[in-house]
């Protein structure tokens, strides 16, 4: 064992030294007479053991003990107080502030020096086993036991504290947040064991690509965050670039090679935040707007993006609410025969009756109905809506008379559409012949077997389906005898004007007669003059509509329209 004595009496060390050789604690004993070197031969030494006295250079035992172990490289050291005072308060003190083991020198004898010793040591293994163990909670408090980057809790301790320590000393502070891109479909395909692999996989790579003010943090399934603390100026110091470099070339997982695309948003304490809550927020919708950018792209937040990310929010939240209370309504514009000049179809089209923004069109909200899922429960109250009014119609309109409804493609996955379909039109008491179901021309660019295997359901149980929009650029032959589709709406972009070169005339005659050779229902949109209703009468086209008859219009508006003699 290696002992240090620290008094400033020379005679007392020496009849330590003399006590401490008459036990079997020691066989190598050294003496500092002062603090400086006391300190000095700690930095040098390792020591089993410390003896300090309670006052060396007008330092009592508490704060020479601080000294000490402020120096200490090991916590395996074990400190003893040698007091001029017996009192419990100031014996209590010792042990607070760190002592293993307090002794009054009036009372030193070798017998006492020694059990005292022994206890002290004791006392220094069961603290260091404790501060093991609560350091290994701590840790598996604060760490993803995943990837072993720091969790969510330590991330919101770390940002609240970084944003605090930023105020006073005016830095700046930056958070990126870091999305790994179709991370679903790795899971789907690979499996959830090597999902679990490629984070591990992402989380050392960019700990790898971590500086001094850089910490990573997991805050779950495949989104990590990095704060950059103490910034001189609103920059992330190309760690986004680093992250993109170190992942140019596909990782090898589980002998799989997988290329991994990542999308990430910055924003800055305080350009973009006011507080910690309002920087995370700001990231968030950065990375948000990265992956509307496309892949492996960083973007930063500014005022602009906060507030379309705001009003999409606020949009997204109010929906749900706006079907409780009856928001929505459908408008519907009429389909007229080019043959009979009469009423044969109606297009149901949705619209918001907001309370404070007035009517609302679809195109400010139908995509966020999407892209959040909630267009499923929204797609059905249309269906609901648009059935019933067609049944309230059969005794004062043509009992023919085909409602057509849009559906979306993300309404086509949903499994039980048809199902529910069926029910509401049996619930009303109509036939399938007298329900159309317009898809869009994306859809058939989503050519999967879900898809598929509703559209086709559609067509077994009855429902004709239209194609909207032709000719915007998506679809092809090949999609027309590929899906069943009984109906082509010819985008209103195709439509000539007065200005329309000879080209444009001949498009469109071209693409009705290729139409009409595959027996294809023909509806020409964008029927606005004369004009354009008597070029499709000739060219062939089966259905007219457009704002020639009538913009979309409220159910009691379209029941007293007088289309009869439209088409003259």
């Amino acid at each position: 064992m290696n002992l240090l004595v620290v008094d400033e009496s020379p005679d007392y060390c020496l009849n330590i030294e003399e006590m401490v050789k008459q036990t079997d604690l020691a066989n190598s004993i050294s003496c500092s007479y002062d603090v400086g070197t006391a300190l000095s031969n700690i930095n040098i030494t390792h020591y089993d053991v410390i003896l300090i006295s309670d006052g060396v250079e007008q330092l009592n035992g508490t704060l020479l003990l601080s000294e000490i172990k402020k120096r200490l490289s090991s916590s395996q050291t074990t400190l003893v107080i040698l007091s001029e005072s017996n009192d419990k308060a100031h014996v209590l003190d010792c042990i607070h502030a760190g002592a293993h083991g307090v002794l009054a020198k009036d009372e030193l004898d070798p017998q006492l020096l020694n059990h005292t010793i022994i206890q002290a040591q004791a006392h220094c293994v069961l603290e260091r086993k404790l501060r093991d163990s609560y350091e290994k909670v701590k840790h598996m408090a604060e760490h993803d036991s995943l990837t072993n980057v720091g969790n969510r809790y330590m991330f919101d301790t770390a940002l609240y504290t970084q944003v605090e320590k930023s105020k006073m000393n005016h830095r700046c502070l930056g958070l990126v947040m870091v999305n790994i891109e179709r991370f679903k479909w790795i899971n789907d395909a690979y499996g959830h064991e090597t999902g679990d692999r490629v984070l591990q996989h992402l989380a050392r790579i960019i700990s790898g690509l971590l500086q001094e003010n850089e910490q990573v943090f997991r805050l779950g399934g495949d989104e990590f965050a990095i704060l950059l603390s103490d910034l001189m100026y609103a920059h992330i110091d190309d760690i986004g670039q680093r992250i993109l470099d170190a992942l140019k070339r596909p990782i090898e997982v589980d002998a799989q090679s997988i290329k991994l695309n990542v999308n990430m948003g910055a924003a800055f304490y305080p350009q973009n935040a006011r507080n910690a809550r309002e920087l995370l927020r700001s990231a968030d919708i950065a990375e948000h707007c990265s992956k509307k950018i496309g892949s492996n792209t960083i973007c930063f937040v500014d005022d602009d993006i906060k507030e379309q990310f705001m009003r999409r929010y606020q949009i997204e939240n109010d929906i749900p609410l706006a079907l409780e209370r009856n928001e929505f309504v459908l408008h519907y514009q009429p389909v007229i025969s080019a043959k009979t000049g009469r009423l044969t179809s109606c297009e149901a089209l949705i619209r918001w009756q907001h309370p404070v923004n007035g009517l609302v069109f679809p195109d400010h909200f139908i995509h966020i109905a999407e892209e959040s899922g909630l267009i499923v429960n929204l797609g059905r109250w249309i269906i609901d809506q648009a059935l019933r009014q067609l049944y309230q119609w059969q005794d004062v309109l043509d009992d023919n008379l085909i409602m057509s409804i849009n559906i979306s493609p993300q309404q086509l996955y949903d499994k039980d559409l048809v199902e529910y379909l069926d029910k509401r039109r049996q619930y009303y008491s109509l036939l399938p012949s007298q329900i159309e179901i317009e898809i869009t021309e994306t859809v058939l660019l989503t050519n999967t077997s879900e898809v598929m295997r509703t559209l086709n359901a559609f067509s077994h149980h009855g429902y004709k389906i239209a194609l909207d929009d032709f000719g915007t650029g998506f679809s092809s032959i090949q999609h027309l005898h590929s899906f069943p589709i009984s109906t082509v709406k010819i985008d209103r972009s195709l439509m000539p004007t007065l200005n329309s070169p000879p080209k444009t005339v001949s498009l469109l005659k071209g693409l009705v007669a290729m139409l009409n050779s595959m027996d294809l229902s023909i509806v020409a949109e964008g029927i606005e003059t004369a004009e354009n209703m008597t070029f499709c009468k000739e060219i062939g086209v089966d259905r007219l509509q457009g704002y020639y008859f009538s913009k979309p219009v409220s159910s009691g508006e379209f029941s007293a329209l007088e289309l009869g003699d439209a088409v003259a």
